[in-house]
């Protein structure tokens, strides 16, 4: 098990990762889900549950003629 320190360290190379890796390089979906636990009083019982990070892919120009 890796240990660096601290939790505040941790969360520091979590947001690198997401930054740099994900948001840079693919596009980063989140997949929500709600828990029973806060589903009946919480203003957003929204969680992520989980993630989804295909490569990005640009899409091309459409090469529309030009008309008169």
């Amino acid at each position: 098990m890796i240990c660096y320190g601290s939790e505040q360290i941790a969360l520091e190379k979590v947001k690198q990762k997401y930054l740099d890796e994900f948001v840079a390089k693919k596009d980063l979906y989140f997949f929500l889900g709600t828990t029973k636990q806060y589903h009946g009083w919480a203003k957003n019982p929204f969680v992520i549950v989980g993630t989804f990070h295909p490569p990005k892919e640009i899409q091309r120009r459409l090469g529309f003629p030009d008309f008169p």
